[in-house]
């Protein structure tokens, strides 16, 4: 008589009630602030902490973006500006755009002069000519609904960030920016 199927990385039966109320549980959470955020305004029935809802909250998962982003940055070379080649100094790149491009790096004081420092630091180190001054603008567009390619518009809003000088030091702070 053979064995019955057993699967060892599988939950141990006597977990599996708990593991079901966990996913449950966070399945709840995970509608709830989603529905909040949809809203606009927080439900009165969910409990009046403050942190309730932190864990499924996370605007990647229930903030709809209704416009694209990219940045451009531009160095000051003898007083002309001229474009940076981001993509070859910082190759690592998501299905959707650059790490570097994201709003919660953007608008992060920290992590743009961060970026500042390390993008003088790779130019030199990759043999190019370093500007004196450098300049990052958001440049944000409408998005195009049913459609995958997202050129950009003529109509744009732009936005300097930073305005970092070549040789300042970098900030002190945590490490682990990703770039």
């Amino acid at each position: 008589m053979k064995a019955p199927l057993s699967d060892a990385r599988s939950t141990p039966p006597a977990l599996r009630p708990l593991a079901l109320l966990l996913v449950l549980a966070l399945a709840f959470l995970q509608g709830s602030a989603f529905l909040s955020v949809k809203d606009g305004a927080p439900r009165t029935w969910l409990s009046r902490h403050p942190n309730i809802q932190w864990f499924s909250s996370w605007s990647m998962f229930t903030k709809r973006d209704r416009t694209n982003q990219a940045l451009d940055v531009e160095g000051e070379f003898d007083g002309e500006w001229k474009k940076i080649p981001m993509g070859r100094l910082f190759p690592t790149r998501w299905e959707s755009g650059y790490r570097w491009e994201r709003s919660a790096f953007l608008h992060n004081g920290q992590r743009m002069r961060t970026l500042g420092a390390a993008t003088c630091g790779r130019m030199e180190a990759a043999g190019m000519a370093v500007p004196q001054r450098l300049r990052f603008t958001e440049v944000k567009w409408r998005k195009t609904r049913g459609s995958v390619a997202q050129p950009r518009k003529k109509h744009l809003k732009s936005k300097v960030l930073l305005l970092w000088t070549c040789g300042d030091p970098a900030p002190p702070g945590p490490r682990g920016h990703r770039l």
